[in-house]
């Protein structure tokens, strides 16, 4: 990058943990949060801003979203309707993404003759920054419309693409009309971004040994609402039922000699505050979410699953039948063990402790069974808990369980989650 560059990213949340290291936090002078409580604090050493803080003092700087959520639609339109053009969606680059010198490299582009990026952006910067310089290699712009291109590119049109160019594209993903327009429309090589993270996700091919391992059994799916408790634990135990269960269940591991067959984790900033203790129960039966271009430590025992954080502008997610290609975040961690116990071939899954506290749009706290720390607490409360989406991701996961055969019952004592089934717990066993 240009040493006159200058960022600010939209998103005080896990995406922009990742990203300030991604694109450099040297780069980055302030981070934008619509939320007001978190306007005037410190964010990962940057300071966080008010948009209107941005309008007034920054607009001259490009905006780098890292919100994947439903916001990110509110932000979009938020942005447009300032006159604000100047803007980029960011991959969500903390599950995984290569970087643009990685991506470079890997796709040979330095051996084409002529590259013509789709619009300029922070990525497309880097990666002509690996380029420049070789010899025989003529480099152009389209311009977009986003991003500024700097004027001493030389840009072209569509019409002016030849058969014989490379077409880099670093386009959202979700700007599918972009997309389908540029694919039907250009006949020569088109190099994308986004689908090039779909071919490196062979890496996680070692999670086919899973497949269909409890193949019609039944398993239970354990939340960390208040309904939990010791006895109902030492039932599964017991039992010998196969168990999946997250995040802060080891809080329990003191009262209970029950242990979840499987230990399931995709939010980093729970990993981050929790990694101790991760350390000390992480093994060759746990799932724990790749998570990259950050400061979280290493763990060595468990397997890696990629997390496929994508931006819904639709009332249902997508449901992963296959764990190797990734598993879908649904904003909730309970939505990732369903996937994860689908593909393990069970039939019959029971959630217990799944209290979904608020689930019926109150402003109520969200309660686990344990007492949460100032910095649980703060997790708890993160974009990854937002309420109608774990609403719509168990939707998706009751759709997807009829199409297949597969059984969902919510055997959690009380509680607001009405989507499924409920079932008594203690009949399970008579």
């Amino acid at each position: 990058m240009e040493k006159n560059d200058r960022y600010i990213l939209f998103g005080a949340g896990i995406v922009g943990m990742a990203a300030l290291q991604y694109y450099g936090r040297d780069k980055v002078l302030a981070v934008i949060d619509n939320n007001p409580q978190k306007v005037g604090t410190i964010y990962e050493g940057i300071p966080v801003i008010s948009f209107e803080t941005y309008l007034e003092r920054y607009r001259h700087l490009t905006i780098i979203i890292n919100i994947y959520s439903r916001q990110y639609f509110k932000c979009i339109e938020q942005i447009r309707n300032s006159g604000i053009t100047n803007y980029f969606t960011s991959p969500p680059v903390i599950y995984g993404w290569h970087s643009p010198e990685e991506f470079t490299k890997n796709q040979g582009l330095e051996k084409r003759e002529k590259i013509v990026f789709y619009g300029s952006n922070p990525i497309t910067k880097r990666i002509e920054a690996c380029l420049r310089g070789k010899e025989g290699l003529t480099i152009d712009y389209i311009d977009n419309h986003l991003c500024r291109i700097d004027p001493n590119n030389h840009v072209i049109s569509e019409e002016d693409l030849d058969e014989r160019d490379t077409l880099v594209l670093t386009t959202n993903e979700e700007e599918g009309a972009i997309r389908k327009k540029i694919y039907g429309k250009f006949k020569g090589e088109i190099v994308d971004f986004y689908q090039y993270q779909e071919e490196r996700k062979a890496e996680y091919l070692c999670l086919e040994k899973f497949k269909g391992q409890y193949a019609g059994k039944r398993c239970f799916v354990i939340g960390n609402g208040p309904s939990l408790n010791q006895e109902d634990l030492m039932t599964l135990e017991q039992n010998h039922e196969i168990t999946f269960a997250s995040n802060g269940i080891f809080h329990m591991y003191e009262k209970v000699p029950w242990r979840p067959t499987h230990y399931v984790l995709c939010d980093a900033l729970a990993y981050k505050i929790m990694y101790e203790d991760i350390l000390e129960i992480e093994n060759e039966n746990a799932f724990i979410a790749e998570f990259c271009y950050t400061d979280l430590g290493k763990i060595n025992k468990a397997n890696r699953f990629y997390l496929i954080n994508k931006i819904y502008d639709k009332d249902r997610f997508y449901f992963s039948s296959d764990i190797t290609k990734g598993l879908y975040s649904g904003k909730t961690v309970t939505y990732v063990m369903l996937q994860i116990a689908c593909y393990m071939g069970i039939k019959e899954i029971y959630l217990l402790g799944v209290d979904w506290t608020g689930g019926k749009g109150s402003n109520k706290e969200r309660a686990e069974f344990y007492e949460l720390t100032k910095e649980e607490r703060i997790a708890n409360s993160s974009p990854f808990n937002l309420i109608m989406e774990e609403k719509f991701a168990f939707e998706s996961a009751k759709e997807y369980a009829k199409l297949h055969g597969i059984k969902i019952y919510n055997s959690t004592r009380g509680g607001e989650l009405e989507v499924f089934e409920r079932v008594d717990f203690d009949s399970l066993f008579e």
